[in-house]
């Protein structure tokens, strides 16, 4: 909790104290049965084929962009943008020996480095919810894909949390300071009003719940993380977060701890001569 504790944001993850960190909280999120599930509601959204061309904006260690590549041989090509250099690089790492017709690029979601209409379908996960302006980061999306391709957004609502196990009035703090934490806290539930207002078509909407009874070194990751937020913004003590923690401990041994969130992936076709 101590490295957390001292400002590690995935806003700026080459800027943490320690970044690969970061790599490790992304592998532990990407193992969640939840999000997996949501991955695949994802994918048959997309309903992408082989040879298309397919961007991942944000794609962090780029485990989907490898995933997805495998789907668009022959003829097809995955690229993963990501502005953070670590996490380009561990993409870059991971994919060394890989066959798969897939590259990666540095850039931002509001910002990307490609012309109108270069892809068939843009996906992107768990990147809304740090971004200033989700609506520039979209509109970018459509602008690169296709009239009649898909866009597919996944990502947490961070104001669904559930915590059982630990004193109701800390945890409430804890969940409030956590989601001030977070840039777009509630991005889940505002993503089809969003896909909406972008003129998105054929809206698609899926929520998945991640959940857990147990304190393990898998799943016990959100609850530190939830307390970290909340001290970084001032919203409890280091003290209370340490005080919060052992009862959540003390609760998953007795059989009363839970942790629950929920993500949500929507996707949409972008419009006739939209790119």
């Amino acid at each position: 909790m101590k490295d957390i504790m001292r400002g590690a944001h995935f806003r700026a993850v080459d800027a943490a104290p320690a970044p690969h960190a970061l790599v490790a909280t992304l592998d532990a999120v990407a193992a969640r049965e939840g999000v997996r599930r949501l991955k695949r509601h994802g994918l048959d959204m997309l309903a992408v084929t082989a040879g298309q061309r397919l961007l991942d904006v944000g794609c962090g260690t780029g485990d989907d962009v490898r995933a997805l590549a495998g789907l668009l041989a022959p003829g097809g090509l995955v690229v993963g943008v990501e502005p953070s250099e670590v996490l380009l690089a561990e993409a870059r790492r991971r994919a060394a020996d890989s066959p798969l017709p897939l590259r990666f690029a540095a850039g931002d979601a509001s910002d990307l480095p490609f012309s109108a209409g270069s892809f068939h379908a843009c996906r992107a996960e768990r990147v809304f919810q740090h971004l200033a302006d989700p609506l520039r980061a979209l509109t970018e999306m459509i602008r690169v894909t296709r009239p009649g391709g898909r866009v597919l957004v996944l990502d947490t609502d961070w104001g669904t949390t559930a915590v059982s196990g630990a004193d109701r009035s800390l945890t409430r703090r804890v969940l409030d300071g956590f989601g001030d934490h977070i840039t777009q806290s509630w991005i889940g539930r505002q993503l089809p009003g969003l896909f909406g207002q972008a003129g998105l078509t054929h809206l698609v909407v899926v929520a998945e719940t991640s959940w857990s009874r147990e304190m393990s070194a898998a799943t016990e990751r959100p609850c530190p993380q939830l307390a970290a937020g909340a001290v970084d913004q001032g919203a409890i003590t280091a003290a209370q977060a340490r005080r919060w923690l052992d009862q959540l401990a003390e609760a998953a041994d007795n059989g009363t701890f839970l942790w629950a969130t929920t993500g949500f992936a929507v996707a949409a076709t972008t419009p006739p001569g939209s790119s």
